[in-house]
């Protein structure tokens, strides 16, 4: 009897010694007891009041909670279903990553902090199974985050969006990335976590399907060009006799500068720019002008319908010691190719 009270004593002793109005979680022996590592993580720091602020103290308190979670991250083997065979393999993750984001993804942090002389104290802890919880449901959430991502992304191809589609599905790898930090903080929380927990095979079927979207949509925008030269009826304001090509050639540049490729296979094209061009003579008593006249109509493959109809007349012109070279000139003027790239490229790249 006398040996039970002599261990009572000590276990209280400590307790005691802080006082009523001292947290109790001061003492090591306290916190070793209430906090177990197996059950919590945490940090505790104590500094010089002279010199740190309480603010400071809480956040090195936290820092070296996480700093306690990254530990076990780097020492944990995760296993990877690839396909219908497991790959062990050792993951080394980033420290700077985790760091970076761990303060706003480690949920349900609790800092408690106190002062007392010239001493300031700060204790982090979590508990490791409500964390456990929480990361699985956010594994869960950020899954479904990307099928939705990928069932937004094939919906926008099937309505002609194709870079559209590509900037939707781009947002699948930021979650991924999101993911991959939940799914090693779940083998860090719990070492035993296998690949119902981590939804592995769900994991890597998504990664698979998000990779050949990216692949097909990063290929170029396909535009066939249809390109014809319209004679008209009063013969003076014919500029050339036969189709030129100048403006079919500088939409063509202007278009693989803009994420775009032209193609001579009509049946591979994502659009189909039809453009007529016509010049038209402008009257002066000292020089030869002509205008570049230009009529296009876009139209988008996928929807089978058409999206841009646009006529350019008696707009832009230039002069020249003929009518072949005033014409050229005029269709080789930027602020025409500006403004047909103005009204086809928005609805291209929507």
């Amino acid at each position: 009897m006398n040996r039970l009270s002599i261990v009572f004593f000590l276990i209280i002793f400590p307790f005691a010694v802080l006082g009523q109005n001292t947290p109790r979680w001061l003492d090591a022996s306290y916190r070793d007891f209430q906090y177990p590592v197996n059950t919590f993580y945490s940090g505790f720091v104590s500094a010089d009041a002279t010199n740190e602020t309480l603010k400071n103290v809480e956040n090195e308190a936290k820092r070296k909670l996480i700093e306690s979670i990254r530990v076990n991250i780097k020492s944990e083997l995760v296993s990877e279903s690839v396909d219908k065979g497991t790959k062990e393999s050792l993951r080394e993750y980033n420290k700077e990553s985790l760091q970076s984001s761990a303060e706003a993804e480690i949920a349900g942090i609790t800092v408690e902090s106190y002062k007392s002389n010239n001493t300031v104290y700060a204790f982090a802890y979590v508990n490791k199974y409500e964390l456990l919880g929480y990361y699985k449901s956010s594994l869960t959430v950020d899954l479904n985050k990307v099928e939705t991502v990928i069932d937004e992304s094939n919906q926008l191809v099937a309505a002609g969006k194709k870079m559209s589609a590509k900037r939707k599905i781009e947002e699948a790898k930021t979650i991924f990335e999101r993911i991959q930090f939940y799914r090693n903080l779940l083998v860090a929380v719990n070492p035993n976590a296998n690949e119902n927990d981590l939804q592995t095979q769900r994991y890597n079927n998504l990664q698979r399907t998000v990779l050949q979207m990216s692949i097909t949509l990063e290929q170029s925008t396909f535009v066939f060009l249809e390109c014809s030269y319209e004679l008209k009826n009063n013969k003076e304001d014919n500029a050339f006799e036969r189709d030129p090509g100048i403006f079919c050639d500088i939409l063509a540049q202007a278009l693989s500068e803009n994420e775009c490729s032209v193609t001579e296979k009509k049946e591979e094209a994502d659009y189909i720019l039809t453009i007529i061009t016509s010049t038209t003579k402008r009257h002066h008593e000292k020089y030869i002008m002509y205008y570049a006249d230009v009529k296009g109509r876009l139209f988008n493959c996928m929807t089978q319908k058409k999206t841009v109809e646009f006529s350019i007349l008696n707009e832009f012109y230039d002069d020249g010691q003929t009518p072949e070279r005033a014409a050229t000139k005029a269709f080789r003027n930027t602020d025409l190719r500006k403004k047909v790239l103005n009204m086809i490229l928005p609805k291209i790249k929507d």
